[in-house]
């Protein structure tokens, strides 16, 4: 087994889409963190950002994106931003870890949504991760909604129903490309993390260029799409709600957390 790491505007076509088909390969990987285009969209914007790619029998066998930081520590590309974390592999194919982050050029990789079924020896704990399951299309989804979280579902019913009503008919659009709405909800969402004491991720101006970047990627591993629900009378921060938002497949499914046991820091996957 063979690990060559490049930085991802190296990757060729045939190699982007080789990581998609891997991606499709193993369900807990179909992800839109864990596609290609998310990667090299973070590494346009970030000097940090590296691809192993690990070949098997002179055949590509998966792909280990991350962050090189000083001192050897490695993080998730989009660290703090990702709900999934983790290697794109073949089936099958098992990773030394230890071998794995000396080819990396890395002492440690920090991970804190690292997908269930990889390294679980460095696992502490295991989480459900909360995710939309559209594989039955929209009737489907509410289906399952109205038998499983009913209260909310007739909760939100309501509330659309009275909105039609005191405002006017409630609109739903899919996958808008608008830049002014996404700086519009960015602003919204700034104003939300000052009120709320919390630190405004999008006063970051990486993130927010990534954010724009994203909404402008369409392809069938799409990272995400933006969703706008709005009266008719048009959006406001009190009665609009949007979100742009990975457009995958879900249920209920599990990460991990690392191993308080690893030594080089409690949130880590790591070798030593």
């Amino acid at each position: 087994m063979k690990i060559t790491v490049v930085k991802p505007g190296d990757l060729g076509p045939g190699e982007a889409e080789t990581w998609r088909t891997l991606l499709r390969s193993g369900s807990p990987l179909v992800n839109p963190f864990l596609c290609p285009e998310f990667t090299m969209a973070v590494g346009r914007l970030r000097a940090d950002v590296r691809v192993a790619v690990i070949e098997d029998g002179g055949r590509i066998a998966g792909f280990f994106p991350f962050e090189r930081h000083r001192f050897g520590i490695g993080k998730p590309v989009g660290s703090g931003l990702t709900d999934a974390q983790g290697a794109i592999l073949a089936p099958g194919v098992r990773l030394d870890v230890p071998w794995l982050l000396k080819s990396c050029g890395l002492s440690v990789w920090e991970f804190d949504h690292l997908v269930a079924d990889q390294f679980p020896a460095y696992h502490s704990s295991r989480h459900p991760s909360p995710i939309i399951d559209l594989r039955g299309g929209l009737e489907g989804y509410l289906t399952e909604m109205q038998k499983n979280s009913g209260k909310t579902y007739k909760s939100t019913a309501y509330k659309e129903r009275k909105l039609g009503r005191e405002v006017g008919e409630v609109r739903h659009d899919y996958a808008v490309t608008d830049p002014e709405a996404l700086r519009t909800l960015l602003g919204w969402k700034s104003g939300q993390y000052r009120r709320t004491g919390r630190s405004d991720r999008f006063a970051r101006p990486w993130i927010t260029r990534l954010v724009e970047d994203l909404l402008q990627v369409n392809t069938p591993a799409s990272p995400g799409c933006s969703i706008w629900c709005t009266p008719a009378t048009g959006p406001s921060p009190d009665i609009s709600a949007c979100a742009v938002t990975p457009s995958w497949r879900a249920g209920s499914r599990p990460t991990t957390s690392p191993s308080p046991a690893t030594p080089l820091g409690s949130s880590s996957t790591s070798p030593w």
